[in-house]
């Protein structure tokens, strides 16, 4: 099976389809199959290479126990070690929750790799080292640890007024806790994305269900990138943006072509 090695940490990944590359990143619970049983690869992978990754501390990847292991920097530096590992000098990102800070890292950090972004069900409020981030992040983080990732959930299902499929009740039930709690805390010593918005000049496309951005804090998000949209789709939340895919790809598949044939046209 794939993996790439870095920093003594081996990072799990898989490659489906062919096209135009497109990596895929989780957040804080789950692992890369988590966009296969969702039914994104399926509607995907005729027209782009998915590259799929289980980032570190979550399914098949390595499991470091220190926090700076968790910094923001080392997961976009391991998706950089898997484009290389690939061969692919730039890709299409696709961040859901807590991967969404990882491609704007990344796209900061390594502009020249990255050809767009897309964000869904991540709302971008402040940067992560405000102190008005630090207490309510880090609450999360402890119940993480104490509780079980698992713990969370049913405080999602009540929020997004909906039932989740079993897959990704087991996804989040078997996320580490102590994984979780650490990815939570690497990411509070990151200065950004607010601090670094100047700094991502490719096209960034955010998407959020409207039960989860009451406040419209993605369309806040998009005015101060330089290039930015924002859609909400309506009576979902923070899970049901992604477990409903049919309606979240009516608005990627858009902008990830468009990124597509912008490329074919510029080379």
């Amino acid at each position: 099976m794939p993996y790439v090695t870095r920093d003594g940490v081996s990072i799990y990944f898989e490659c489906v389809g062919t096209g135009y590359p497109l990596v895929l990143h989780t957040g804080g619970g789950g692992d890369g199959r988590m966009w296969q049983q969702a039914g994104y690869v399926d509607a995907l992978s005729g027209d782009f290479q998915c590259i799929l990754m289980d980032h570190r501390g979550h399914g098949r990847s390595g499991k470091p126990t220190e926090v700076k292991s968790h910094e923001m920097e080392e997961y976009a530096a391991d998706v950089v070690a898997i484009m290389d590992a690939v061969g692919v000098s730039r890709a299409a990102f696709w961040g859901y929750s807590a991967g969404n800070p990882v491609g704007l890292c990344l796209a900061a950090a390594h502009p020249a790799r990255v050809a767009g972004l897309v964000l869904l069900g991540g709302v971008i409020e402040t940067d992560y080292c405000d102190p008005s981030a630090q207490e309510y992040q880090q609450e999360w983080a402890d119940i993480g640890r104490e509780r079980g990732v698992g713990s969370f959930v049913s405080g999602m299902r009540a929020h997004d007024g909906m039932d989740f499929p079993r897959w990704f009740m087991e996804q989040m039930e078997s996320t580490e806790g102590e994984m979780f709690a650490l990815q939570v805390e690497g990411a509070l010593r990151w200065r950004g994305p607010w601090s670094l918005f100047d700094q991502i000049t490719c096209p960034v496309l955010l998407i959020a269900g409207e039960l989860e951005d009451p406040d419209e804090d993605n369309a806040k998000v998009a005015a101060a990138l330089p290039t930015a949209s924002s859609v909400t789709i309506e009576g979902l939340g923070h899970v049901g943006a992604f477990v409903r895919s049919d309606l979240t790809l009516t608005h990627a598949l858009p902008f990830l072509r468009d990124l597509n044939q912008s490329t074919k046209q510029s080379a």
